[in-house]
């Protein structure tokens, strides 16, 4: 293994030429271009993750830093969950603070386009440092900036911005040490501390450790990940190298990756200790495994990366594979492949030059040294593999890296390996690889030309195949769906492919005939047209900008509906109104949408929800909640006021002579009978259950069908509400089956309440609201029946497709309990009285107490460790601050008999040490600035 390239060196970065400088430029103009066009317009390219949690948890961010406040804290999520912490936000990076002082739309845009061209820059100077001209360098850059992981990953800002800054990584590496160890040749008098704080070392030391803080602060713990990697792996290829002399290079490196790891303390201490509090505290190995791609699958996404589908841009079909699009789009395109494949015979030169007992050191000078390359695609290949292979059963045992999941992410090291791979390749061009201008042997060109037709066929077999038989490919990739007619759909994908496959594979086969510079510019457009295919299939998924206002009709709707207070959640774990192509659930504000509009939430998404709150919830998946909670006092002490569910949970509308349909547990009765049905449910003697309508009905009459103990009869109360009132109540013996229950004057109601008063259980199979419309029938079967009981929850309107109701049984978002009281229980509530004064999210939440004995102040807002209270007595005196205790999900603190202001701060020990870390590692990059300023001024 051995470093990329063995050409001379300077002390310094090479000076940028007037193309450099254009070629630059152009890496910041096109995805501005690219990103901001369509948001002059009013659309915001913000696909998948970005839309549903990157973008609204930056916004909150960026209303923390304005206001001159730590985003330590989301109290509009989850009940309130870590910001700095949870990653997501990527709170103090450096593009939020854009979210601070620039308008929304192009704070996003600036954020989304500087990812790519940062990258793009980062790997355009190593590429040149390396010695390659303006084009190549150029190519190589814009393969990794826009195709494969990068391309694919644009979903996950906070990922491709924290990957951006890998380049930079290599590139302050390659030139510290490297420089520092040749300067041990010619300088060897020198002492280790002068080379140190040279002005052009300080430079790099603040280059890297810049670059490690940026992978940091970006939220994405995969990018942390990739990063050691990257790092680790190309460090040890320098230091490896022959003739490395490491006293000078490594004091600079060392120095740089404690600052890097000083600045970024801020969000690494309490993102790491939220992590082992988190879901993934304890990490299963399913989970750690999921997204490991088998080898046939990282084969066939390389070669054919839309085989399957793409993200319907421009005509194409949508992807339909057994994962999700943006993991498994990899790979660099036709031409970094057959560079890849036909640069393997090189790496047997170093093993010839010893078995033949030349001089090491000289022979390999002479050569581009392209191992390390090789070495970074075989880790990132394996990795990929994740768990498909035995290795994942060790990794998972692994610090941090442990707690990760989706181990495709890791293609990005073969895909940045085969970016620089392909830029060599276009450099060196195919007529030298092939006809021994880069001292290869004859063994080795034979070998080069043969292997590098390997791709090639591959491509061009697996087209052939899918026009032929789409449905060998589909089922070698185990899609989804089975679509036969998948290979017409997908024509303007696969000819263009075709296309760049046969005239590669023609000038591969003729390259002894062609001059080189003809030859670079050939394989340069080839190059350019595998990251249009790319380009063209990206994922340019548009939101209108008005669902970033501060509100929308329906999120001012359901604002209406908290009465200014309480939290609310949306039930739709199977995207049931997403499916219809309503934009319902955006409009409401779905999680962490919410958190633009300020309307709190009990749910919440991202990657890190705190542990016990998750089993409890189970609000981790976007829209879910556990049933069970909804009757338990769990949505009462999380201050739980609107919950709003689409009609499919509750009913099922059948025509007037369609059969009903059975419970889920009788499909056997019943085939085919959908997937979203529950029951039956069985009544206890003496007791009640409740089914709610969607809207307010007028009910012309039920259709209920029982199944009782044994044969004797009892009475039975059927109780319809309209709220919380009574409309109709009818009583009647119990049957082996109730058909019908006529109910005469049309009453309207909201619910369905059916009593057992026999001294036998009964179990209820169906109930069928037939309603005063001519031939609609309501099947009450949905999921949530039996769930939503009165009073406790009560019906309060809809919103578009959802319906809305209304917890009765909440205090509000803090109330007094007895001392001698273990769990939260809103009924349990004692005199006194909390009134809070309504703040910002950003500042300080403010409560004051009147209670005549001490008490539990109780408050509905998550438990994380961290948080405490200062206690002031409202007639003036000392305050004095207690920590807060987690009192089943949420807060309680005591406080004594008397009137009381009691303010609530979060301050977790890992935020502060983060800080003062981070603070004294800026003032010492701020301070090697200052003597590298002036150094360069003095010399000037």
């Amino acid at each position: 293994m051995s470093p990329p390239s063995a050409v001379a060196h300077s002390r310094k970065l090479t000076p940028l030429s007037r193309p450099d400088r254009y070629v630059i430029s152009l890496f910041f103009l096109v995805p501005l271009a690219l990103y901001g066009i369509p948001a002059l317009f009013g659309h915001l390219i913000a696909p998948g993750d970005d839309f549903n949690q990157n973008l609204p948890l930056r916004v909150l961010s960026g209303e923390f830093i304005r206001s001159g406040t730590l985003p330590s804290w989301n109290p509009l999520i989850w009940s309130g969950t870590p910001l700095l912490g949870g990653w997501n936000a990527g709170a103090l990076f450096p593009g939020t603070f854009l979210f601070a002082f620039l308008p929304l739309s192009l704070a996003w845009v600036i954020n989304l386009a500087l990812a790519p061209a940062f990258a793009g820059v980062g790997l355009y100077l190593l590429l040149r440092r390396f010695n390659l001209g303006e084009t190549a360098a150029s190519f190589g850059a814009l393969v990794f900036s826009y195709t494969g992981f990068m391309a694919g990953q644009i979903v996950h800002i906070g990922l491709d911005q924290g990957t951006a800054f890998t380049p930079w990584i290599l590139l302050a590496l390659d030139l510290l040490l490297r420089e520092n160890s040749e300067d041990e040749d010619t300088e060897g008098q020198t002492s280790w501390w002068r080379h140190t704080f040279d002005r052009a070392t300080l430079v790099w030391i603040i280059v890297l450790s810049v670059a490690i803080a940026g992978t940091v602060l970006a939220g994405d713990p995969r990018a942390i990940s990739s990063g050691v990697l990257f790092g680790v792996i190309y460090l040890i290829a320098l230091v490896i190298r022959p003739g490395a002399r490491l006293k000078m290079g490594l004091a600079p490196i060392g120095i740089a990756t404690a600052l890097g790891f000083m600045l970024c303390a801020i969000q690494l201490l309490p993102g790491i200790a939220f992590t082992h509090s988190s879901q993934r505290g304890t990490t299963a190995l399913s989970f750690f495994g999921s997204g490991s791609l088998p080898i046939r699958a990282i084969v066939t996404d390389l070669l054919v990366p839309f085989a399957l589908g793409a993200n319907g841009t421009f005509g194409m079909p949508v992807y339909n594979g057994n994962y999700n699009l943006p993991e498994v789009t990899i790979g660099a395109g036709l031409v970094s492949l057959v560079a890849f494949f036909a640069y393997i015979p090189e790496l047997f030169g170093p093993v010839r030059i010893v078995l033949s007992r030349q001089r090491i050191v000289r022979q390999l000078q002479a050569k581009r040294q392209i191992g390390v390359w090789f070495v970074m695609a075989a880790v990132g290949f394996v990795l990929t593999i994740g768990t498909e292979s035995p290795i994942g059963n060790w990794l998972v045992h692994l610090p941090f890296y442990g707690s990760e999941r989706l181990q495709n992410r890791n293609a990005v090291l073969f895909d940045l390996a085969l970016a620089v791979l392909g830029a060599i390749f276009v450099d060196d061009h195919l007529k030298a690889l092939l006809t021994g201008d880069l001292g290869a042997d004859r063994i080795r060109r034979i070998g080069a030309r043969l292997l590098g037709l390997v791709p090639i066929v591959g491509v061009l077999i697996m087209i052939t195949v899918e026009l032929v038989s789409p449905l060998t490919i589909q089922r070698f990739m185990n899609a989804f769906g089975r679509d036969p007619t998948l290979n017409t759909h997908l024509l303007g994908y696969l000819i263009p492919a075709v296309l760049i496959a046969l005239v590669l594979g023609a000038f591969w086969l003729t390259a002894n005939h062609w001059s080189a510079p003809f030859a670079r510019r050939v394989l340069g457009l080839l190059m350019f047209c595998d990251i249009g295919i790319f380009l063209v299939n990206a994922s340019y998924t548009a939101q209108s900008s008005t669902l970033f206002r501060s509100q929308t009709t329906a999120s001012a709707k359901l604002k209406t509906l908290l009465q200014g207070q309480g939290r609310f959640a949306i039930y739709d774990p199977y995207y049931v109104v997403a499916s219809t192509g309503s934009g319902a659930l955006p409009e409401t504000g779905m999680p962490d949408l919410n958190v633009v509009q300020g309307n709190p939430s009990v749910q919440g998404y991202g990657s890190l929800v705190n542990g016990t709150y998750q089993r409890v919830t189970g609000s981790h998946l976007l829209n879910n909640f556990k049933p069970a909670a909804l009757s338990s006092e769990t949505v009462n002490s999380l201050d739980d006021r609107i919950f709003l569910t689409p009609t499919t949970y509750l009913e099922s509308a059948i025509g007037a002579h369609a059969d009903i349909p059975l419970p889920s547990s009788m499909q056997h009765l019943a085939p085919g009978v959908p997937w979203r049905t529950s029951g039956p449910w069985l009544i206890k003697a003496g007791e009640s259950m409740d089914w709610q309508l969607s809207s307010t009905f007028d009910l012309r009459r039920l259709n209920i069908a029982l199944e009782v103990a044994n044969a004797t009869s009892g009475p039975v109360r059927v109780t319809l509400y309209r709220g919380v009132s009574v409309a109709k109540r009818l009583s009647m013996s119990v049957s082996k089956l109730i058909d019908v229950v006529p109910l005469g004057d049309l009453p309207r109601a909201t619910a369905i309440e059916i009593t057992n008063t026999s001294a036998d259980p009964i179990t209820v199979v169906t109930v069928t609201a037939v309603t005063a419309h001519p031939g609609t029938r309501l099947v009450l079967n949905g999921i949530l029946q039996g769930r939503l009981s009165l009073p406790h929850w009560v019906y309060d309107g809809v919103i578009g497709p959802l319906t809305a109701f209304k917890n009765t049984e909440i205090h509000g978002l803090a109330w007094l309990q007895p001392l001698t009281t273990h769990t939260p229980n809103t009924r349990a509530a004692t005199t006194g009285r909390v009134v809070i004064t309504r703040g910002k999210v950003t500042t300080p939440q403010v409560m004051r107490v009147f209670t005549d004995k001490a008490a539990l102040l109780v408050r509905s807002q998550a438990y994380s460790s961290g948080w405490n209270v200062d206690i002031t007595p409202l007639s003036g005196g000392r305050t004095y601050s207690v920590p807060v205790h987690r009192f089943g999900l949420i807060q309680e603190v005591t406080v004594p008999a008397g009137k009381w202001r009691v303010t609530w701060h979060y301050q977790p020990k890992t935020i502060i040490y983060g800080t003062a870390l981070s603070l004294f590692g800026l003032l010492i990059i701020l301070g090697f600035a200052g003597v590298a300023l002036r150094r360069r001024f003095k010399r000037s």
